[in-house]
């Protein structure tokens, strides 16, 4: 029986006897259309003129008359917009008042300070208005300054001692009424009362 079989060819024989062509380069994508050119806007339809049918006057003064009515509407509308933005400013202004007027009433009660005495005062309205009622700090600090300030802010200041001592008398006793003096007194229309 013969061998059939052919010898195994060595690779790198072969290799360098055939050269390797690089791959194919892709196919080339196709190129976008170009865009269609735009087409020049249409121009804008010329108005028609107004027909009137009437004098020309006429329909001049109809829109002045128009356009007097929106003037005035619009001045109407400013001017009520102007009072209620003031309204509306002073009512805040008095709510911000309020609360912080509530704010040192709940603290007075806290620190001993006489919460009716610190509002009245008008020395600590600029004071009283810079401070932040929602900040509890700042309430206290602003009822401390104003009693370390003015000692009357407090719910029992303490008095100066007085320089002539405490009173010594005695106790009045009630008048001793006479004829004399009842004549008297019932002709001046003076009449006492007698003690029983």
């Amino acid at each position: 029986m013969t061998d059939t079989t052919q010898p195994e060819a060595d690779p790198t024989t072969e290799s360098s006897a055939t050269p390797v062509s690089p791959p194919p380069d892709p196919a080339p994508k196709p190129s976008p259309p170009p865009a269609p050119a735009t087409a020049p806007p249409a121009p804008a339809p010329t108005p028609q003129p107004v027909r009137l049918h009437g004098d020309p006057a006429d329909y001049i003064r109809e829109l002045r008359e128009e356009n007097k009515t929106h003037r005035e509407k619009t001045k109407h509308v400013e001017s009520q917009f102007a009072s209620e933005s003031e309204a509306h400013s002073k009512t805040k202004a008095e709510r911000d008042q309020l609360a912080r007027a509530n704010a040192v009433i709940l603290a007075a009660q806290q620190l001993g300070a006489n919460a009716a005495a610190l509002l009245d005062a008008k020395s600590l309205d600029t004071k009283l208005a810079a401070v932040d009622p929602s900040d509890q700090e700042a309430v206290t600090t602003f009822i401390a300054e104003a009693m370390k300030t003015n000692p009357a802010f407090s719910i029992s200041p303490t008095l100066p001692p007085s320089s002539g001592g405490t009173h010594q008398g005695g106790t009045l006793s009630p008048p001793q009424l006479s004829l004399d003096s009842a004549v008297k007194n019932a002709l001046s229309g003076y009449a006492p009362t007698k003690e029983r």
